[in-house]
């Protein structure tokens, strides 16, 4: 009987119009947000993203989630460029609060680019169970972390990274993406995967123009140094290698601007627990380093996140002893 009344919803949603309806929307305020200044999306630095929402779909569930027309997964569009070669070695993702009954798992995929739209499937993550995901709070969207075991790296600097949600259908579980607002976004940046397995942007089936809250984390390669020509960028952000990693006492942030920016770090565990906050202030164009003693650290793998208004990246390191 179950099988048979969501087979009749997802049959009945073919013949629907697909259209976003009003949704509850947050503001995104620097002294709440964990995830400072949101992600790196292309609109990123406008002052529109400051304002999020997980539009509802009409008939039930999400335009960036399950929904009615079992949309499998969906996926936002990033670029980092630079020299520097880099592996995408998790995602964090944003979340509504979800509605679990089976407590089926998502996953985060890279998938290459083809002709602007997702082409190969390159990686894909750690299962994350339904009931694992951070909702968000009273004043903030929050992020859910999830890890990869097998990455490789990317031949260019373009990739879309996606949430599969196909398991959520069967165990009848509702989850939804948080996204910009309508015209806060590139429509033909953001995609999904119908229930055939064939992919359409946002702006062409919704109408919308609007990016979806998906950030990527990154790790260079062994042989990438600190060289002026050695990184990768995004938005007038320069991520060079943290050094030394791994860390003993202590390991260097790296990062360069292009004109004058207020910085914002984060240091986080594998959990997304935030372990350390430092506020550099307002720093000028050029390259700068911040020192972060490991001493009191527990051994392990740690993210940390470097944050501007005009956008933000993540890269990892290890403390070993």
């Amino acid at each position: 009987l179950t099988l048979c009344f969501s087979l009749g919803l997802l049959l009945s949603g073919y013949a629907q119009e697909r259209i976003f309806l009003p949704g509850k929307t947050f503001q995104v305020k620097q002294q709440h947000a964990r995830a400072t200044d949101i992600v790196s999306y292309p609109v990123s630095g406008d002052e529109c993203a400051s304002t999020v929402v997980p539009y509802p779909s009409n008939g039930w569930g999400y335009v960036g989630g399950t929904n009615v027309f079992g949309d499998r997964v969906k996926a936002q569009h990033l670029e980092f460029t630079g020299s520097a070669v880099f592996t995408v070695i998790g995602a964090l993702a944003y979340f509504d609060t979800p509605s679990v009954v089976g407590d089926s798992s998502v996953t985060a995929k890279v998938y290459e680019v083809v002709e602007n739209a997702p082409g190969e499937l390159l990686s894909t993550s750690l299962p994350v169970r339904v009931s694992q995901i951070t909702p968000p709070s009273d004043t903030s969207v929050e992020f859910t972390i999830f890890p990869f075991n097998d990455s490789m790296s990317l031949e260019s600097p373009q990739f879309f990274v996606g949430i599969d949600f196909t398991d959520l259908y069967s165990s009848m579980d509702t989850l939804g993406l948080f996204s910009t607002l309508d015209s806060c976004g590139d429509g033909s940046n953001t995609f999904e995967m119908w229930s055939d397995g064939t992919w359409a942007s946002f702006d062409t089936t919704w109408f919308l123009n609007a990016d979806l809250l998906i950030e990527a984390i990154v790790e260079f390669a062994e042989d990438t140094t600190v060289a002026a020509d050695d990184y990768i960028k995004y938005n007038g952000l320069r991520l060079f290698p943290a050094t030394p990693n791994p860390a003993d006492a202590h390991t260097v942030l790296n990062y360069g601007l292009d004109k004058d920016q207020e910085v914002r770090i984060s240091l986080l565990d594998v959990s997304g627990r935030i372990v350390r906050e430092i506020n550099p202030g307002l720093k000028h164009a050029g390259q700068h380093q911040e020192q972060v003693h490991t001493f009191d650290m527990s051994p392990g793998t740690y993210y940390y996140r470097i944050s501007t208004p005009a956008g933000s990246l993540v890269s990892t390191f290890i403390v070993q002893r």
